[in-house]
C-alpha cells in the first residue's frame, strides 16, 4: 500500500481526463452511462452499494445533488478503497506475482509487469476500469497481446489515459515539469475526455 498520496493532486489529475477540469457535479457522461460528476463516478453496481451503505444514498439523483457527498466519496475511493486494491495487483502480477506464468509469452517470474507503472498510475487505472477490467489488462500484457485489450465501452484506450493523467499528476517531477512547460509555453492544448461506458452496463 502507498505511504502518502497528494489527494488534491490526485483528484485534479482524474478530474483532468474524467471531465476536462468540469468541476460540475451535475455533469453527467455524453455517452449515456450512469458515470456523475467531476470524476465520472458511474451510479451502479459497487459505488451505488457503497454509496447506500456509507452514505445512505438512494437514488442517482440524489448522488447528483449532493456534491459534499461525491467528494467525501472520492477522497475515500483515492485514500483508502483503490491503494486496497494494489495489494491484489501486486500478489499477482508484481516480481514472484502468482499469475505471471499464466499463458505467458516471456519469463515475468522475477520482474513482474508492474515496473513501468507507478501505484498512482494503478489507482487511476481501478477508477478508469474497475478491478476486474484493470486484472484483464494486466493478463493481456503478461499474455503478450496488450495491443488486441479493448477497453469496454466508448473509451479512450489505457495508455492514452494513463498519458493524459500523468501529464497532471507527477508530483515527484512537478518542479521540472512546471520549468519545461514555461519553456514550451505551457501545454499542447487540452486533454481529450474520455466516455466512460463499461461494458453496457453500470459497473465500478
Amino acid at each position: 500500500m502507498i505511504d502518502k498520496i497528494d489527494l488534491d493532486l490526485f483528484k485534479r489529475a482524474i478530474n483532468t481526463v474524467e471531465n476536462s477540469g468540469d468541476m460540475d457535479y451535475s455533469k453527467l457522461n455524453e455517452s449515456g452511462s450512469n458515470a456523475v460528476g467531476p470524476y465520472q463516478i458511474i451510479y451502479g453496481d459497487v459505488h451505488k452499494k457503497n454509496l447506500k451503505d456509507m452514505y445512505g444514498v438512494e437514488s442517482k439523483d440524489e448522488f447528483i445533488n449532493s456534491p459534499d457527498i461525491q467528494e467525501s466519496y472520492m477522497d475515500w475511493l483515492s485514500t483508502e478503497s483503490y491503494p486496497r486494491m494494489l495489494k491484489s495487483l501486486k500478489r499477482d502480477y508484481g516480481p514472484g506475482g502468482d499469475n505471471l506464468t499464466n499463458n505467458a509469452v516471456s519469463d515475468f517470474s522475477e520482474s513482474g509487469i508492474l515496473g513501468d507503472f507507478s501505484d498512482y498510475d494503478l489507482m487511476a487505472l481501478e477508477h478508469f476500469l474497475g478491478h476486474d477490467d484493470t486484472r484483464k489488462y494486466f493478463a493481456s500484457i503478461r499474455e503478450g497481446r496488450e495491443d488486441q485489450f479493448k477497453v469496454p465501452g466508448k473509451n479512450m484506450s489505457v495508455r492514452d489515459y494513463l498519458k493524459s493523467f500523468k501529464s497532471v499528476y507527477e508530483p515527484e517531477d512537478k518542479e521540472q515539469d512546471d520549468e519545461d512547460s514555461d519553456e514550451k509555453g505551457g501545454t499542447d492544448g487540452p486533454i481529450e475526455r474520455p466516455m466512460r461506458f463499461i461494458n453496457g452496463e453500470d459497473k465500478e
